[in-house]
């Protein structure tokens, strides 16, 4: 049986519920000879049709498209090779090309040096235009690429228009779902267009009641709830709990709040264990884009912190991490002496960096003089520079 997701995808541009991008990308591939950018980026959050709205639009200007991966490359050589040779090479059928280079976040790391400047040069010689996607552009990795490109913005599906996609599939395949079911479907989904007709197509054996009382979905299930389920459920189940709610540091950061609450000595040492070989699979991945080390990472930050707990309980309490908070208490307080530092500096007539070095001798003078008042109006001090100078150093 066919999916959802394949039987309703777009057939035309029309159908794609980003009107403003659609416009945009589409102006840009019709007058790429005239465009100042050779290439376009294409960002926003999975599900928001960035590749549907290449293709649609590929199909209404009678373009080819050569679609690649960037897992198919990482380095300046692959790169050249694979790229290079998309790009100069004329279309089989004599039509219009439009090179398409899908999840352009996953080049990087140490291996990809060298691989974006190599990108970037390619893009120049193109004849072509160069589509690109990526679900965020904040990366500084990838400035020299954003600068070469026009940006278009896929933003989240709304839920009114996930609502009315939804309702036209029900009705065309005789799904008996009421309103507030769709509605709930739609909010759920997050903007995530795809993930709403995928969640559709499990709904054909499940009672109008079930959709009606539906929870939200896996990802947006609370870090809390999914932590505690790692400490209370010994199975293998639990590898979806917490990867349904978190992503990155956030899986970390929870556990290492919470282990030593739920866990004896023994059992911290060896739930430890497995939370530092996981971290050694994150930072082989971020140097070698070898991300099937994900798997390793899930297991051992579920099922291995799981199973380090002998005697599982019921119910675990857990709280939110207070590293963050720390981090974010230390950076106020180096703002403050950094700021404090540069105004010693500019009226004692030195450098931040020799003002900053000196600055617990000069500061403990400062205190101890009697006359210290004195020297604090000379330096223009305000009421709370003073305090900083008492509390922080």
């Amino acid at each position: 049986m066919q999916s959802f997701i394949d039987k309703w995808k777009p057939k035309n541009s029309d159908e794609i519920p980003q009107l403003f991008s659609i416009k945009a990308l589409k102006e840009y591939i019709t007058n790429y000879k005239k465009q100042k950018k050779k290439a376009a980026l294409l960002y926003g959050p999975a599900g928001t049709c960035k590749t549907s709205s290449v293709y649609t639009i590929a199909q209404e200007t009678n373009s080819e498209i050569v679609e690649l991966n960037s897992s198919d490359f990482r380095n300046a050589a692959e790169i050249n090779t694979i790229i290079g040779s998309a790009i100069s090479q004329q279309s089989l059928f004599e039509k219009n090309k439009i090179i398409l280079i899908d999840e352009i976040e996953g080049i990087a790391g140490n291996e990809d040096r060298g691989g974006l400047q190599a990108l970037a040069k390619i893009i120049d010689k193109s004849k072509y235009p160069v589509i690109m996607t990526a679900s965020e552009i904040t990366n500084t990795k990838h400035n020299t690429i954003r600068k070469k490109c026009l940006l278009i913005n896929f933003p989240p599906v709304s839920p009114t228009e996930i609502t009315r996609i939804l309702t036209n599939i029900c009705l065309q395949e005789n799904i008996k779902a009421d309103e507030t079911a769709i509605k709930t479907l739609a909010r759920t989904s997050n903007g995530d267009l795809r993930a709403a007709i995928h969640d559709l197509y499990s709904l054909p054996e499940i009672t109008t009641q079930n959709i009606s009382n539906m929870f939200t979905r896996n990802k947006e299930l609370l870090m809390e709830q999914a932590v505690s389920q790692v400490f209370t459920d010994n199975s293998q189940k639990s590898i979806n709990h917490l990867f349904s709610a978190g992503e990155d540091n956030t899986w970390f950061l929870w556990l290492e709040e919470n282990i030593p609450t739920h866990y004896t000595l023994k059992e911290r040492a060896e739930a430890f264990e497995n939370i530092s070989r996981a971290d050694i699979h994150k930072k082989r991945i971020r140097k070698q884009q070898y991300w099937r080390l994900l798997v390793y990472i899930k297991e051992l930050l579920t099922t291995g912190v799981s199973t380090s707990k002998k005697e599982s309980k019921p119910y675990a309490k857990c709280q939110q991490p207070q590293r963050p908070l720390s981090i974010w208490i230390s950076n106020a307080k180096n703002s403050k002496k950094k700021l404090l530092m540069q105004k010693i500096a500019q009226k004692t007539h030195a450098s931040n960096a020799k003002t900053i070095k000196e600055s617990p001798y000069l500061l403990h003078i400062a205190k101890t003089l009697k006359n210290k008042e004195k020297i604090f109006q000379q330096l223009h001090l305000s009421e709370e520079e003073k305090e900083t100078i008492t509390t922080i150093f």
